[in-house]
């Protein structure tokens, strides 16, 4: 098993640090990644946002996280894709 400082890093690298807009979308957009990170904003915000949000993680929190950052498939980036165009034209009907 990876350790956490280093899960930390590379989480951060893979998604935060990416060029890759779609692989963030994917990641960000995924109904369990809001749900931990929910949690971890309200954690961090009662530690007066010392550190980061992922530093408030559990290691089954932070193990589910890196695990979904890993296996993003061409798949999910292709579907998240797909939603963010769908809601666009949603939007555009509203109008």
């Amino acid at each position: 098993m990876v350790k956490r400082d280093k899960m930390i890093k590379e989480l951060t690298y893979m998604i935060d640090e990416t060029d890759d807009v779609w692989r963030k979308i994917a990641f960000y957009s995924d109904q369990r990644v809001q749900e931990i990170l929910d949690s971890l904003y309200v954690r961090w915000s009662e530690a007066s946002y010392e550190k980061s949000p992922l530093d408030y993680a559990s290691d089954e929190e932070l193990k589910e996280l890196y695990e979904k950052a890993i296996h993003i498939r061409e798949e999910d980036k292709d579907r998240a894709m797909l939603n963010v165009y769908r809601k666009l034209a949603l939007s555009s009907e509203e109008e």
